[in-house]
This record gives structure tokens, C-alpha cells and sequence, in this order.
């Protein structure tokens, strides 16, 4: 199984490749032909290939098109648009395979299968660099669930520190890890932290309800 060290390495990976592509949209590069008409001569002769480059813009619906004056430019597209094409079928792949993992890992949690439970969600995290936070969060629950709140707390400080410090799912869980262990002092002042950002919720959102209630029994 995969280290956190290993899982950040690998982001990291993607990451910079995805900052070397200078336009993170999907084309296609067309050859193309001018037909010039040269005095004395009855046909016309075809003079190319010119290269462009077609994308399309969603946000106005039109194909937008450049032409590439260079071999270097050409080159250079082309090896931006296949690394763009690679990386959108490995993230297709990841996510089918992180919803998969991530099911089976429930399905073993609920069965007490609780070592395999938590290598599919782990497995499921690793499998999807763009849901990375939701798949760790679902890490977490995890944890809590098999009793390794030491695990728990690090896992869900590391996901607030690296992706979003203001997720109060990861609040509370962090809350019911220090409150099962019986440090309760630190699971209300994390249970607080969550309950600030839910705040503003409409009345009866449940997570909100069930944080009130943690909170109820802790005064």
C-alpha cells in the first residue's frame, strides 16, 4: 500500500505535467492546403501543408483556430494535446476505479471486514487525484469506524492542511476521533471549529443537527 509520501510524490507528477501544457483544452491539429493559380498554367497547384490548430471554446460555443508557423510550434502542440488526451483517459480510469474501491471498501467495513475496508479506501484515494479529498474524507470515516483515531486525526489535519481548511465534515470527524479516545476537551473545540462553518445552514440540516447534539452531550 502506498505511503502518504508516495501518494503526494505521484500528485505532485501529475501536477507538474499538467503546468507544462500551455492550454488545458482538447484540439486537433489540421493539415491544410492553399490552392494558388500561377499565370500559364491552367490547374491550380496545392501548396502545404499548413498547420492548424482547432479548439473548442465552451464558453462561446465556436471552434477557435491558429495557425502553427513553425515545425517547433507544431511539434509542440502536438505533444501538448497528447499528454492532455493521456492524462484525461488515466483520470477517467482513476475515478472508475476509485467509485469501485470505494464501494468495496464500505461493503467490507460494514461486513467487519475492517483491514480490508480501510486498504479499499485507501486504495480509492490513490486512484483518484481529483477526488482526492472526498476518497481521504471517506479515509477518515474509516479510521473512526475501526477504532485508529491516531490515524484518524493525522489523516484528516493532513487533507485541512493540503486541500481545504475549511471542511467541517473533517472538523467533526476529527471532533468523534479525540471524543472516542476520551479527549474530550479537544473534541468540542473541533466539533466548535465545524459548527462555525455550518452555521449559517438551513434549519433542519442534518449534519448540523447531529453536531448540535455532540455538543449538547459534551457540555
Amino acid at each position: 500500500m502506498a505511503t502518504i509520501q508516495e501518494l503526494e510524490s505521484k500528485r505532485d507528477a501529475v501536477l507538474q505535467q499538467m503546468r507544462s501544457i500551455r492550454s488545458m483544452k482538447r484540439g486537433s491539429i489540421n493539415e491544410q492546403y492553399l490552392k494558388v493559380h500561377h499565370r500559364g498554367i491552367r490547374e491550380p497547384i496545392a501548396r502545404g501543408p499548413y498547420y492548424v490548430l482547432s479548439r473548442h471554446e465552451p464558453r462561446t460555443g465556436k471552434t477557435v483556430s491558429r495557425r502553427l508557423t513553425s515545425k517547433e510550434d507544431v511539434e509542440k502542440a502536438r505533444a501538448e494535446l497528447n499528454t492532455l488526451n493521456k492524462l484525461t483517459r488515466e483520470f477517467k480510469e482513476f475515478n472508475e476505479r476509485a467509485y469501485y474501491f470505494h464501494l468495496q471498501g464500505m461493503i467490507q467495513l460494514h461486513e467487519d471486514d475492517i483491514n480490508g475496508g480501510l486498504a479499499s479506501l485507501q486504495e480509492a484515494a490513490e486512484n483518484s487525484p481529483r477526488d482526492f479529498l472526498f476518497f481521504g474524507r471517506e479515509l477518515v470515516r474509516g479510521y473512526v469506524k475501526a477504532g485508529r483515531y491516531d490515524e484518524a486525526i493525522d489523516k484528516a489535519g493532513y487533507l485541512l492542511d493540503t486541500f481545504n481548511k475549511y471542511d467541517p465534515d473533517l472538523y467533526y470527524l476529527i471532533g468523534l476521533a479525540f471524543e472516542k479516545s476520551g479527549e474530550r476537551g479537544k473534541a468540542e473545540n473541533s466539533y466548535n471549529k465545524a459548527l462555525e462553518i455550518w452555521k449559517e445552514a438551513d434549519d433542519g440540516f442534518i449534519p448540523l443537527e447531529r453536531l448540535t447534539s455532540k455538543l449538547n452531550e459534551l457540555s
